[in-house]
C-alpha cells in the first residue's frame, strides 16, 4: 500500500534539529513516489522571524524528500491548488495553511502566537 500517491498535495513540515534552524515547509505535488523518497514540485516556506509568519519563496522547485523521522507530512485536499496556498493568521492568532477556498490548517505549535 502507497502512504501518498502520485499527484497528492502535500505538506511538508522539516523539523529542526537545533532551535536556531531556519524553520522549513514545503507545499507541493508528489510527482512519483518509492520505498521511501517522494519526487515532489512545489513552494518552499521560510520562517520570517521579523513577521512571525512563513514566507514564500517565489520560485517552484522540485525536490526529493525522504519520509524519515525527520518530516511531517500532512494530505492536502485533493481540490487544492498549490500555486495559491499561504500562511495567514485565524481570528484568535492561529498560524493556520490557507488557499481561502477548502484549506483551514492550523499548525501553531504550543499556543496562539508563534
Amino acid at each position: 500500500m502507497e502512504v501518498v500517491r502520485t499527484g497528492e498535495a502535500i505538506h511538508i513540515i522539516e523539523r529542526r534539529l537545533f532551535s536556531e534552524a531556519v524553520r522549513r515547509h514545503f507545499v507541493g505535488e508528489v510527482l512519483a513516489t518509492s520505498d521511501r523518497p517522494l519526487r515532489v514540485r512545489g513552494y518552499l516556506f521560510v520562517y520570517d522571524t521579523s513577521a512571525s509568519t512563513f514566507s514564500r519563496k517565489p520560485e517552484l522547485r522540485t525536490r526529493i524528500v525522504s519520509l524519515d523521522n525527520r518530516v511531517v507530512v500532512n494530505v492536502l485536499p485533493s481540490s487544492v491548488d498549490v500555486n495559491s496556498v499561504r500562511y495567514a493568521r485565524d481570528s484568535d492568532g492561529n498560524l493556520t495553511l490557507t488557499d481561502n477556498f477548502e484549506l483551514d490548517l492550523d499548525i501553531s505549535e504550543f499556543s496562539t502566537r508563534e
